[in-house]
């Protein structure tokens, strides 16, 4: 015994490769995680194999054969003479290797010119042959290949997913961030009360200041260009709401809107402009936008709101002529204190 055969083995180190390169890994773990499905058919294939290698030793065993004739497709290696041996010729006829030989051959013409005129074969042979193939080498291994198929598929979507996908922190995140600015508070117990879905306009900046995760601002350490640009990205339809705590109109922002502008504006920073089109168009990838899909179906409804929607006027202008005002009363406010001391 030379102990250097295991030299050979060298050759699995280039299974670190898998670890590199993301498609390979994908493509493996998408063959580790269909084999119990893969089993489940491969059972079914060997019932198969089973139900026909007792038809075949019933209807052509004991069919003579030349085994010293190389124009035999009979011979001692494929025949129906034993359990075996039938199981051994299926296995070669589901590769497709001279099926079509053996079939002829075991027909009543052939099988008594190829013995010498004595009288054997039956026409079965042909319903035989054509039943096993088209079930096992057209179906059963197209099933095979279906399953495979179907598997990366899945496997394909899951990776998408998490990639594309907005966590749950960073919603309960953006929710805590928008609570503190609400007019009124989630109750439970007034259903029909939708102020807490409701923010002015004034207070959003704030809230992307106080949000953590992918939605604010808290996390990622913007500079005033970069956020400005940020929010100049972003298409957040405004509302013009009345109160009853300021008895006046003002102008609005309502929670599932913000949250699928911002999921779109993040997803399109990630990915590109690619993705764009696909959560406007409210497929698989809108329903990462919002968490969960119950809340999906309820921003599709409210949506859809009663209050007077502005238009005309963006959201960075509002949030522009807000920092402008901000700037003017701070100056008005220092230049007063400065007279006042000086």
């Amino acid at each position: 015994f030379d102990p250097t055969i295991f030299r050979v083995f060298r050759i699995l180190r280039l299974l670190r490769l898998v670890n590199r390169a993301k498609k390979l890994k994908l493509l493996i773990q998408t063959l580790i995680w269909a084999l119990p499905s893969l089993s489940n058919i491969g059972w079914l294939l060997l019932l198969i194999f089973f139900i026909y290698a007792i038809l075949g030793m019933g209807l052509f065993g004991g069919t003579p054969y030349d085994d010293h004739n190389p124009n035999s497709f009979l011979n001692k290696h494929c025949n129906f003479d034993t359990f075996g041996n039938s199981l051994i010729t299926l296995f070669r006829v589901a590769t497709g290797e001279s099926w079509n030989g053996v079939a002829r051959q075991l027909l009543p013409d052939e099988c008594t010119f190829m013995n010498g005129g004595q009288a054997c074969g039956t026409y079965a042979a042909t319903f035989y042959f054509l039943s096993f193939v088209v079930t096992v080498a057209f179906i059963i291994l197209n099933v095979f290949i279906a399953i495979i198929l179907e598997q990366f598929q899945e496997s394909f979507n899951a990776e998408l997913t998490n990639t594309l996908s907005i966590t749950k922190s960073d919603v309960e995140a953006f929710d805590a961030a928008w609570a503190t600015f609400v007019d009124e508070p989630y109750k439970w117990y007034r259903p029909s009360n939708d102020g807490y879905l409701w923010c002015n306009v004034k207070h959003f900046e704030l809230i992307l200041k106080k949000a953590g995760g992918c939605f604010g601002f808290r996390d990622q350490h913007l500079t005033k260009l970069e956020r400005f640009e940020f929010l100049q990205q972003l298409q957040i339809p405004l509302h013009r709401r009345y109160t009853h705590a300021t008895q006046r109109a003002e102008i609005y922002v309502q929670y599932y809107q913000v949250l699928l502008a911002l999921a779109l504006q993040v997803m399109t920073q990630r990915h590109g402009h690619w993705i764009q089109s696909q959560i406007i168009g409210h497929t698989q990838f809108a329903k990462a936008a919002i968490h969960r899909q119950s809340d999906w179906n309820i921003a599709k409804k409210l949506l859809k709101t009663q209050c007077t929607s502005i238009d005309g006027v963006t959201l960075i202008q509002i949030i522009a002529a807000i920092k402008i005002q901000a700037s003017i009363r701070g100056y008005l406010c220092r230049r007063r204190l400065r007279n006042e001391w000086f």
